[in-house]
């Protein structure tokens, strides 16, 4: 990450914006349904219209992980357990799992 950019991060956290990561099944979804609820919508545009960073955080694949954020109006995903970063819908980094430990 370049200079420029960890500024702009410790800007924001001095501001008082906060970073939420949240993730997608049993957390943003019903249990049962895997439905996004209303209530996820708006608590989503509320932290949003508050000038807080939401993103998704989760094991699911980057495709995938980014079509939910899409769904929820969320700017970034961080999917592939770790290995991946989208955001605004360019894939910033994916690392692939090694294939063998």
């Amino acid at each position: 990450m370049e200079n420029s950019q960890n500024r702009q991060i410790f800007r924001a956290l001095m501001n008082g914006r906060k970073f939420f990561f949240f993730d997608i099944d049993g957390t943003l979804t019903t249990p049962l349904t895997n439905d996004y609820p209303d209530s996820t919508r708006e608590a989503i545009k509320e932290l949003q219209d508050n000038g807080h960073f939401v993103a998704i955080a989760t094991g699911r694949m980057q495709a995938d992980a980014w079509e939910v954020a899409k769904a929820l109006g969320i700017c970034a995903a961080v999917s592939d357990g770790g290995n991946a970063l989208t955001i605004h819908g360019e894939l910033i980094y994916d690392e692939g799992l090694p294939l063998e430990d």
